[in-house]
């Protein structure tokens, strides 16, 4: 197991990765892009092989793709 810790003013997230992912595809995202792209960058220097992020986040991804995207669910902000 990895644990990621992402520390800033307002929150403290920690995500627990299974070390038997390595080898598959992953796809990260987050509200505005920030965490998972650090996420990213920490998972590939981990050495996992294919890791991807939404770039800018569900909320860009939204905006751009509206009712057309993929994305079925809801989006809270806080």
């Amino acid at each position: 197991m990895i644990t990621y810790e992402y520390k800033c003013d307002c929150c403290n997230h920690t995500l627990e990765i299974e070390q038997s992912i390595k080898d598959k595809p992953i796809v990260s995202y987050c509200t505005g892009g920030i965490r998972c792209e650090l996420l990213s960058v920490h998972m590939k220097n981990k050495g996992f092989k294919e890791v991807y992020q939404i770039d800018g986040g569900i909320v860009k991804y939204g905006e751009t793709y509206k009712d057309d995207g993929l994305w079925e669910g809801k989006l809270y902000v806080f």
